[in-house]
């Protein structure tokens, strides 16, 4: 289990997809999308939102080359954890991504925060996490 503090935000869960891998948590950070490593969930890899998106995107390339090849063999596996988990997974990432991507300015200087907070639409519901609060325009921000 990751020692990071965790509270601000989201935790997906990635399931396992092969035999020599673990089910491991992903989740975002300071500006990072952070995960435990499929083969060793006592470490954890650090890489930018764009870097998570394209990894996310070749795993779902390797799994549907896989699919494809399955759909003519009647009983191969699509991955370990099964069709419905992979799909499962696949929405929950793509919502974390979106989430991830609203936050990027967490720890940026003030007139970037600024400029970002006038450029958004307002929100209607706001909320926070331990030590920030979120602001009328969605952004997060210490309170």
């Amino acid at each position: 289990m990751p020692t990071h503090d965790l509270s601000k935000s989201r935790v997906v869960r990635m399931p396992k997809l092969t035999p020599d891998t673990e089910a491991v948590d992903v989740w975002f950070e300071q500006g990072m999308v952070i995960f435990e490593d499929p083969t060793d969930p006592d470490q954890v890899i650090r890489c930018t939102v764009a870097d998570f998106e394209e990894r996310i995107a070749g795993l779902k390339a390797i799994v549907e080359a896989q699919e494809e090849k399955c759909s003519r063999i009647s009983d191969a596996q699509l991955v370990t954890c099964g069709r419905r988990e992979w799909k499962r997974f696949l929405s929950d990432v793509y919502d974390f991504l979106q989430e991830s991507k609203r936050q990027l300015h967490v720890g940026l200087p003030v007139d970037v925060v600024s400029a970002e907070t006038t450029a958004r639409m307002p929100v209607s519901v706001q909320t926070g996490f331990d030590g920030f609060k979120q602001s009328k325009s969605g952004l997060l921000v210490p309170e």
